[in-house]
This record gives C-alpha cells, structure tokens and sequence, in this order.
C-alpha cells in the first residue's frame, strides 16, 4: 500500500511540475454550506421554510431551537426520527399551495440552481425555474424582517443539464432580484484542495464544470416594495 501510495504522490508531483492539475471537486462543499445555513439561523427562526432538504439535518436544528419547520421536496426524503414541529412534505414549489401561511426563515441550501433543470431530482423543464422560484420565495417569506439562508454555485455563467446551475455577473443580480443582500462570502478552492474565502470577483470568474465551482453563502431579505 506504501509503495502505491508513494506511486500516486510521484504522478501527481509529476503533473504539478508540468503545470497540470489534479481535477478539483466539491469535496467538503457540504460542511461550508451547512455551517453557514446554521450559523446565520436566527436565535428565533420561526415558521421556517426548509427549501429541498433532501437528507440534510438543519430542519432538525431549527426545531431544537423553537423553530416550526415545513421542509418541501420534490423527493421525499428517508425519514430516521420523527420531531414534533418539523414537517416534511413532497411537492414542487413553484405549485405546491400553501395557502395564506408565510414564513418568517427560509433556508435555501444549494437547492434554487437545480429548479427547472430536467433529469435530476424530478424536476420539470423550466428554463427560468429557478428565477420563479425564488419570487415565489419571497411571495411566501413574512415581511422585510424574515430572513432567507442561501447556497449557490457561482463563477463564470454556465448552465449544465441535468447537474446544476452557476450564477455568474449575468444571471446572479436576476436570482437576487427582490432581495437585499445582508450578508455574503464567496470560497473556492484551490490546487491543495482545500476551499479558501475569496472575492466575489475572483469568485464569479471562477470556470466551473458539472463536478465544479466557487461557492455563494448569503442571508438575503425581502426587499419592501
């Protein structure tokens, strides 16, 4: 196992040294976006709207902290426990009716990019899903006092079906329309794999891939008006 391993680090030294690099991935994405997701939550989240969680525990949280959670997917995710005050539901949310409740957090972690994009996650073919859906988002949040957490791809803009979305100097301001920008951060990482805070510039220059891109963490609230 040594003398393998000694192999793979020679090769890779090798590809360094003739200015290539190792293939990045998203390899530890999760443990940024969820920390941001759960150290943004408010001391007081409310009704709380947890958007696409898939098998993601922050509904769990903000119901150990007083939270009222409906979590909304077009999967329904494994249930492993059952909390009273979180509610998980299937349905689009572009169509699913929630009538007159609103809701004062929204947590929207790495789920808006995949909206309207075919072949992954059930989704229907919508082009512009993702810009419906964070209006309906805003449509359903509380007042100019809720907050939404948000997780995104961003660099250059490029959209690959089925996998995701990138938000870029083009389509970021359109998925940000309605909203101020309270807080923000921008990662990538870089050759030593590690993810490393940056610029938005540097961020949204970033050439992404289907396997790869820069990271956008923000807490956004409904504009007035």
């Amino acid at each position: 196992m040594r003398r393998v391993m000694r192999g793979v680090g020679y090769r890779l030294l090798r590809l360094a040294e003739m200015g290539v690099r190792p293939e990045l991935s998203l390899a530890g994405d999760r443990d940024l976006e969820w920390a941001w997701i759960l150290a943004n939550l408010p001391e007081r989240p409310g009704r709380v709207l947890d958007f696409g969680p898939a098998t993601s525990a922050i509904g769990a949280a903000a119901v150990f902290r007083g939270g009222e959670v409906r979590a909304i997917d077009l999967e329904a995710p494994p249930s492993h426990h059952a909390l009273a005050g979180l509610e998980t539901i299937r349905g689009d949310i572009l169509t699913y009716p929630f009538g007159d409740q609103r809701f004062d957090t929204v947590i929207n972690c790495s789920t808006v990019e995949h909206v309207g994009l075919p072949g992954r996650y059930g989704s229907p073919d919508k082009p512009d899903g993702d810009l419906s859906a964070m209006a309906r988002l805003r449509e359903l949040m509380s007042g100019p006092s809720a907050r939404m957490l948000m997780t995104i791809p961003v660099g250059r803009d490029r959209v690959f079906i089925p996998e995701h979305r990138i938000y870029g100097a083009v389509r970021l301001p359109k998925l940000l329309t309605g909203f101020d920008t309270l807080r923000q951060k921008y990662f990538v990482k870089r050759s030593d794999g590690c993810w490393r805070e940056t610029t938005r510039d540097v961020a949204l220059a970033v050439e992404g891939s289907p396997s790869f891109y820069a990271l956008g963490l923000f807490v956004l609230a409904p504009r007035a008006g």
